[in-house]
């Protein structure tokens, strides 16, 4: 691998030889035409001595001239075979497409960028070459060093080899296998670098090592084995089940895990293999032995699955021992408990359709109002059912399913007191040992339950004009009424929301949590707060509710109502105001930072302690005076005339219409806007002092205009007095000088400058509105 990973670096050193060898043709040609000079030289001057050797030296030239042009016929092809060998072996790094191959000088920066590699990570040779190749790995791994130290360990050991994730050019990532080499010639030249894309391999591994993880810790056992019954799997609940240490199991065959003798094991295994074969799945109880001797019963599950190509038997299964032991117990408990609810007011029956007769219970009797008596005629007491309710009794009679009569509720007129009253039965289709099918079922009075449910929809139906929803349940969660804001909140039609879970319907919130809060409603306790109302398009939203539980006139708990509304609004007023809060905040924290500036800077450079009284009046008046604007705006920006208005009108009246201001309406940021008018305030004060405003006759132009490019606008403001009093530049700055100049630069983020001219003060801003 070592050769053919240096081939790419091979390019550039068979290129500088194919150089030295041009340079060594040239130099024999030299030696050549020198060696022709030399001997005309020595056979003019040694003529007699070059005739007696004259075949000698004739022969000898021309073997140097026959060897010379050998040599250079040699060097010419091997000049053109490392040519070719060029191009044939840049041809072959072309072709490597699923490998990204790339070279790197000594500085780590990219000298060659094979088509694997634009295929692997989508830049091209000519967006690479010259860069570092440090460009392909992660933020983090650039930030840890791990180019320079693949570098580092490739020359200390001659390779280095890794995975890791590295990024493609769209920014995706993709975990690959890399090698770094380094290359020499005599002398290290640079570095080669391999890369294969193993992200789909990875991803396949992490799949692999979570399934592997999960049916490791699953409680049930898993077993494969091959067609023939060779064990070549088990997890550990597998071996804990049969009694094995891990791995015991491999190697065995299934037999040793059965407990049927073996004229059973074969007849039962068949059956079991064949299905497998006609349709893939098996499912059914199993009888087991552990490895000490003991038996058991599992619920077990086999399915036909391919493994290498190969057919194989996955088997899953559990321990059910001792539930069908507790199943028998839960037979005699159940004929306990029908004693038992005859005792506490619910009524037996048993119904033969065959010859219309019923037996009933003593409990039947008197929920029904009947005389006490084993036996009735079926159409008796079918004619004490309401009117109303007798075709959907008799006809659920007729078309009993093979397995229930299930679960009714319907009206009975009591024949001994006249009085209403509602029943629910619920009824279970038995056989006899003669196929002779009969019912077994229970009664019971549900008049103070239909009564609760009626009155809750009453009181429900008062709400429907209510903002808010009001949904009754069930004591499982069936809605039971859903009023007509219910609709308008949560999307679903009353006609569809009845019968279903309320959880299901408006509840985006954790089911388990959800759940536990209906669970506690069912027992009796109330609950109220915020929830995550979801609506029937599956857009969620924040909402109040209060669930309370709704007892019948016993005290009986019979169903849960609850109200619920939307609080978005709510929560978007709670979060305004918070941000409203926070912004005043920072807002007075600037405004204080400002007072206390000004404050300061003025007592330290005021000549007297007047003078400073009435610099930090005016400059806490033109603070105000900017503020008062901002206000207007709710603190979004102002606008620039505006905010030289505000600043000379106090001085309209002192030097009415010696103000001329133009320029474009301009929006402002709340701080550009600050920092303007506390520069204003500083000119105007200025001029008024010692300025174009000290006399009769001064005048003040104040003009700005935009430029630069649309996205990034620059203001440019000039204020400029003339006709005033004789200007002469200050042996030092002030405080305002100092505060326009400095503190509005920096503040600005732009350019301020005062010039002292003779006519009079000029300051010009140029500060960027963009951002």
């Amino acid at each position: 691998m070592n050769d053919a990973s240096s081939e790419p670096l091979r390019i550039d050193t068979q290129q500088q030889y194919i150089a030295e060898l041009e340079q060594e043709i040239r130099v024999l040609r030299v030696q050549l035409a020198s060696q022709n000079l030399q001997n005309n030289i020595a056979a003019r001057s040694n003529a007699e001595e070059v005739r007696q050797d004259k075949a000698t030296t004739s022969l000898e030239h021309a073997q140097d001239v026959a060897g010379a042009k050998t040599r250079i016929k040699q060097l010419k092809q091997t000049r053109d075979s490392l040519r070719a060998s060029e191009g044939w072996l840049r041809a072959i790094l072309e072709s490597a497409t699923d490998y990204a191959i790339i070279t790197l000088d000594l500085d780590g920066k990219v000298t060659s960028w094979n088509s694997g590699a634009r295929n692997i990570l989508g830049w091209g040779e000519g967006e690479v070459l010259g860069h570092t190749g440090a460009f392909f790995f992660t933020p983090e791994d650039r930030e840890a060093g791990v180019p320079q130290w693949e570098m580092r360990k490739a020359l200390a050991t001659g390779r280095a080899e890794d995975e890791r994730w590295h990024l493609k050019k769209d920014g995706r990532r993709f975990w690959a296998s890399g090698l770094l080499l380094p290359f020499r010639d005599g002398e290290l030249l640079g570095y080669l670098k391999i890369l294969r894309d193993h992200t789909q391999k990875r991803y396949e591994q992490e799949a692999l090592q979570r399934s592997e993880l999960i049916v490791g810790k699953m409680t049930e056992g898993v077993s494969l084995s091959t067609a023939g019954g060779i064990i070549v799997y088990t997890n550990l609940a597998e071996d804990r089940l049969f009694g094995y240490e891990p791995g015991e199991l491999i190697g065995q065959h299934v037999s040793i895990q059965n407990a049927y003798s073996p004229e059973e094991n074969e007849q039962i295994v068949s059956a079991v293999i064949e299905q497998l074969r006609t349709q893939g799945r098996w499912e059914g109880e199993w009888h087991n032995r552990r490895k000490d001797g003991t038996t058991f019963i599992t619920a077990s599950r086999i399915t036909a699955v391919e493994v290498d190509g190969a057919a194989h038997w996955l088997c899953v299964q559990r321990d059910v021992t001792e539930e069908k032991r507790a199943e028998a117990a839960l037979r005699e408990s159940e004929e306990r408990l029908r004693i038992s609810q005859r005792a506490g007011g619910i009524g037996s029956f048993e119904l033969f359709p065959s010859t219309g007769r019923i037996i009933t219970s003593e409990q039947f009797c008197r929920l029904w109002g009947v005389p006490v008596q084993c036996e009735f005629d079926v159409a008796d007491l079918i004619a004490c059912i309401h009117p109303d309710d007798q075709p959907r009794v008799t006809t659920g009679h007729r078309t009993l399913p093979d397995d229930t009569l299930g679960y009714i509720e319907y009206r009975l007129s009591r024949p001994d007191t006249g009085e209403t009253r509602w029943i629910a039965r619920r009824a279970q289709r038995v056989q006899d040992q003669g196929g002779v099918p009969r019912y077994l079922g229970v009664i019971y009075d549900i008049t103070s339950r239909k009564r609760g449910e009626e009155q809750i929809q009453f009181q429900a139906q008062l709400l429907d004009s209510v903002r808010e929803a009001v949904i009754a349940t069930d004591l499982t969660g069936r809605v039971t009424y859903w009023n007509r804001f219910a609709e308008t909140l949560y999307g679903w039609t009353a006609q569809e929301a009845v019968g279903r879970s309320v959880l299901e319907l408006t509840s985006g919130s954790d089911p388990a949590k959800a759940g536990d809060v209906m669970a506690a409603l069912a027992r009796g306790s109330t609950w109220s707060g915020e929830f995550t109302g979801r609506r029937r398009d599956g857009s969620t939203f924040p909402g109040h509710v209060t669930d309370a539980p709704v007892h019948d006139e016993s005290g009986s708990l019979i169903g849960i109502v609850g109200i619920s509304y939307d609080i978005s609004a709510e929560k978007q007023a709670v979060e305004h105001q918070r941000l409203l809060i926070n912004e005043l905040n920072h807002r007075v924290k600037n405004t204080l930072a400002t007072v206390q500036s000004i404050t300061s800077q003025t007592l330290r450079n005021a000549p007297s302690n007047e003078a400073a009284r009435e610099a930090i009046e005016s400059r806490l008046i033109g603070l105000s005076r900017a503020h008062d604007v901002l206000t207007r705006e709710n603190w979004e920006g102002a606008y620039l005339r505006e905010i030289v208005l505000r600043a000379v009108e106090p001085y309209q009246g002192h030097s009415d219409g010696r103000f001329e201001i133009r320029g474009v309406d301009v929006r402002l940021s709340p701080r550009i806007a600050l920092a303007l008018a506390m520069a204003l305030q500083e000119l105007v004060t200025n001029a008024v002092k010692y300025g174009a405003l000290s006399n009769e006759t001064g005048r003040v132009t104040i003009a700005w205009e935009l430029k630069g490019r649309g996205d990034e606008p620059r203001l440019e403001m000039r204020w400029e007095e003339a006709g005033g009093p004789l200007v002469r530049v200050p042996s030092r700055r002030g405080f305002g000088t100092k505060l326009i100049e400095r503190s509005l630069s920096q503040e600005l983020n732009g350019n301020v400058e005062i010039k002292f001219e003779p006519s009079g003060v000029v300051c010009t801003i140029v500060a960027p509105l963009a951002g």
